[in-house]
This record gives structure tokens, C-alpha cells and sequence, in this order.
């Protein structure tokens, strides 16, 4: 191995870099010299090892830091058009899911039903390919409090995130439709010690931005969000569709709210 290290260039560099009368005067500079060729190797190996394994850390599937949860942790098919992927299930185990933005070389373009009822998943980054998070894609994900929204989105459809732990949601500007039901709190059912179960609501969205470009908000969209203190609504936004009770039981928006919204059309109670 000495011999080894003795063939690199390094620590001859080091030395016509250094003077000897340096080295002899600061004995850390001759232990660094007479290392170097082992510094520099081990280095090398940290790199290697880093750029094999991917860096980061994480466990349960992929999903973390960023890297493409595995295809063979979702249920997929081809659209009608036969163009591109829509997501129908999660299979996997991980709590952070990263979508991958495309499988099997088709760009993943839709999420429908997929993480329906799942109790395990926490946080979820949606690609730029997709366009539509369709019927129950996240309904009833009861510990999902964080989600990424690319603005490919277009459409939400009913029931995307009804039910979840959410608190607060950015809707990029290129959506334009927002589904019926699609943020409603609806009731869970609670089974009680004596075996007996009651139904409970969990309202768990504080602030909620619409997007810029927004044209239609369906019926009951976030109705049952009575934690909803903070709307944003753009000033650009002068002419939506907002269909009936979208808003109903959000009985902590500010009055000023309340009036931006009835001025857009809105006729329903709060």
C-alpha cells in the first residue's frame, strides 16, 4: 500500500508548493506532506461512495431528499390517449413520496383514487407532468399535512384532498378548476372504547391561496374548514364560477373576505 500511495503525485506536489524551510518550522505542514497521498485517496472514496449512493439520507421506499419514489411502489396505466401515465395506487411504505415525472418513458399526467384512504403518507411532491389531481386522489389521507402542487396542475377534481391534515395549500396560478368537495372536512368515524363510535370533523386548513387564474370552484369545495381564517384572493380575479355552499361552515373567514367573495357571486353561507 506504501508503495502505492509513493506512486501519486500529490505529495511531490505538495513539496515544491511548500518550502522545506516552512515544513521545518511547522511540523503539521510535514505531517500533512508525508499524508497527503492517504488524505487525497480518502477523498476521492467519500465522493465516489456519495455519488454512487446518491448522497442524502432516507429510508422506506425513496422519496426523501428530493429523489423519485420507485415505480414498483405505485399502480399505474395509460390513458385513454395512450400518450401518458395516470397514478391509481401506492403501494409503497415510505411517509415522503416524491411522484416520479415519468415511468416507463411516459410522463406521469394524472393522479386518480391513488392515495385514497392511506394512513401512512405524510408529504407528497407531485411532478410538472402532471396536469390533473383527479377523483380521490388524496381523499381520506388522513396524516398527509404537506403537499407540492407543480403549476402543470389545471384541473382539481372532486374529492382530491377531502379529508386530510392540511393546513395550509399553495394552488399554483395555472389552476382553473377546483372540483366539488375537493377540500371539504368531512366526518370520520371514531370508534370509542365501549365499541361504540360516534362521527367527528376534522378541520385542519388555516390558509388557503386561490390561483390567479382560477374559473370555477366547485360545490362545497372547502366547505367544513372552520379553522379557514386566511383566503387569498388575487385582485386579478374578477369573473369565477363559485358553486353552491363552497364556503359553507368556514364561519372564521374575515368579514372582508366574506364580502370579496359574495361580490364574485358567491350566494352561500359561511
Amino acid at each position: 500500500m506504501n508503495n502505492f500511495f509513493a506512486k501519486l503525485p500529490f505529495k511531490r506536489l505538495l513539496e515544491k508548493v511548500i518550502p522545506e524551510e516552512t515544513i521545518t518550522k511547522i511540523p503539521l505542514l510535514g505531517t500533512l506532506v508525508n499524508y497527503s497521498n492517504q488524505i487525497v485517496v480518502v477523498l476521492v472514496a467519500a465522493l465516489l461512495a456519495n455519488a454512487v449512493l446518491g448522497g442524502g439520507s432516507g429510508s422506506g421506499g425513496g422519496g426523501s431528499g428530493g429523489r423519485p419514489s420507485p415505480a414498483t411502489d405505485f399502480s399505474f396505466q395509460l390513458n385513454s390517449e395512450g400518450n401518458g401515465i395516470i397514478i391509481t395506487g401506492y403501494n409503497g411504505s415510505s411517509r415522503n413520496v416524491v411522484i416520479p415525472s415519468s415511468i416507463e418513458g411516459y410522463p406521469v399526467v394524472r393522479i386518480q383514487g391513488a392515495f385514497n384512504g392511506n394512513s401512512t403518507v405524510t408529504s407528497v411532491v407531485i411532478p410538472n407532468s402532471v396536469t390533473v389531481i383527479g377523483r380521490r386522489a388524496f381523499y381520506g389521507t388522513a396524516n398527509l399535512s404537506s403537499i407540492t402542487i407543480p403549476n402543470s396542475v389545471v384541473r382539481i377534481e372532486e374529492l382530491a384532498f377531502n379529508n386530510t391534515s392540511l393546513r395550509s395549500i399553495v394552488l399554483p396560478d395555472s389552476v382553473v378548476h377546483i372540483g366539488m368537495d375537493a377540500f371539504r372536512v368531512t366526518s370520520i368515524r371514531i370508534r370509542n372504547p365501549s365499541g361504540t363510535t360516534s362521527f367527528v370533523d376534522r378541520p385542519n386548513l388555516t390558509r388557503i391561496n386561490l390561483p390567479a387564474n382560477i374559473e370555477e370552484i366547485g360545490r362545497e369545495a372547502f366547505s367544513g374548514n372552520s379553522e379557514l381564517t386566511d383566503l387569498i384572493i388575487p385582485a386579478s380575479i374578477n369573473n369565477v364560477r363559485i358553486g353552491g355552499f363552497a364556503f359553507m361552515g368556514c364561519s372564521k373567514l374575515p368579514i372582508s373576505t366574506r364580502q370579496r367573495l359574495q361580490a364574485l357571486g358567491y350566494t352561500g353561507s359561511f
